[in-house]
């Protein structure tokens, strides 16, 4: 907290304002809860009621409170200090499958607490499961959490927390209306391209296997991969299966490959829809780079661990990648400019996708082990 020259306030404003930031500081008033009146702030101690609306307007001014009509003054997050302590909360609540959510979720928040790390600060995640909206934002406020970054598919819990006026910033998602910062990886190039990817080799019969839905991922992603084939070669008409989350992927999937008339290639945007479109090939005999082609979607984190492993024997398919570093990185930097400047407009970030080739899992397994005996002949 800055304290305003005496000369702005007079040697009495000064003194005050820094009693009150230190009552704030030490968390006597909580961030979201209210101020004294101006009259009791003015007997405790022992100034005009002047001097203390002038105190509290030069506070107002920077960002440590604000003005709510017949309520008073109102401790903002911002007030809670990192440089004391206080923490990033970091909340993730989906409605994916549990294993699915928990690998990609640990990453996640190790990167983010990697990022906080680099300014020095904290993070503290929390998980919302059974908790009502006002045990959310106590919770928040216990911990004098001065900034939250949330992965939410549910507008309840961001307008809970933004309520509560703490300034909050979404990570891989997006909620139409929340009025905040979004980071989010660039679907839209991602879905561009995988179709670029599937007409270079020459594949005709494409499949889009995704969500359903009016959500921001589905839209972004597939509108992509509808413009990437239109544009190369507009008599191309991809086939569009749509699964909701929660249903048997797996056995929509072998539906959409079985039959005469089977896709020559699919685009599936999501690790859950990779994994059903692998295992439903495996299922028919199908093998990829031969019988299908074949684009998923990882971030780069987890590429050579659960995705590998979650994708089995075989040759792995061509996958748009992203990095969680770098998505974490833009949240927490996006968090720290959003405290010092609340009224700035939302933005919607989108962190940089690649396209991976398709590899030969055996292929590549054999290469590694050589890469690692290299290495260890060289130290030998």
């Amino acid at each position: 907290m800055t304290s305003p020259r005496e000369g702005a306030l007079g040697r009495a404003g000064a003194d005050l304002f820094a009693k009150i930031s230190a009552e704030i500081a030490s968390g006597a008033v909580p961030g979201g809860g209210y101020l004294p009146t101006i009259r009791a702030i003015a007997a405790k101690h022992l100034v005009g009621t002047k001097t203390v609306w002038r105190t509290l307007k030069a506070m107002e001014a920077q960002g440590l409170i604000a003005a709510k009509p017949r309520r008073g003054f109102r401790v903002l997050a911002k007030a809670n200090d990192p440089e004391r302590g206080c923490p990033i909360a970091y909340i993730g609540e989906r409605d994916e499958a549990a294993s699915l959510w928990d690998a990609f979720q640990r990453p996640l928040v190790g990167c983010l607490q990697d990022a906080a790390a680099e300014r020095g600060w904290s993070l503290l995640a929390v998980k919302p499961g059974g908790l009502t909206a006002g045990e959310l934002v106590e919770r928040l406020r216990a911990v004098r959490a001065f900034g939250a970054i949330i992965d939410s598919t549910r507008p309840e819990t961001v307008e809970t927390v933004k309520s509560a006026g703490i300034p909050c910033v979404l990570v891989d998602t997006w909620i139409d209306g929340a009025g905040l910062d979004a980071v989010v990886q660039n679907g839209y190039l991602g879905g561009l391209l995988a179709a670029k990817h599937l007409l270079g080799l020459g594949c005709r019969r494409i499949a889009w296997f995704g969500m359903s839905g009016d959500d921001f991922h589905p839209l972004d992603r597939l509108g992509g991969a509808l413009a990437g084939l239109a544009a190369a070669n507009p008599s191309v008409s991809p086939e569009l299966r749509f699964a909701p989350r929660g249903g048997d992927l797996e056995a929509e999937a072998r539906r959409m490959l079985s039959g005469a008339k089977r896709p020559e290639a699919v685009i599936a945007l999501w690790q859950g829809y990779t994994f059903a479109v692998k295992r439903a090939a495996d299922g028919l005999g199908l093998k990829l780079g031969r019988d299908l082609e074949l684009v998923g979607w990882c971030a780069e984190e987890m590429y050579d661990g659960f995705y590998r492993q979650s994708l089995g024997s075989g040759p792995l398919p061509a996958t748009v990648t992203w990095s969680l570093e770098t998505m974490a990185a833009t949240a927490v930097s996006r968090l720290a400019e959003r405290r010092e400047a609340p009224g700035l407009p939302p933005l919607w970030l989108k962190i940089p996708v690649q396209l991976r080739p398709a590899t030969d899992a055996g292929a590549e397994a054999v290469s590694s082990a050589a890469r690692g005996e290299s290495k260890r002949g060289a130290r030998r």
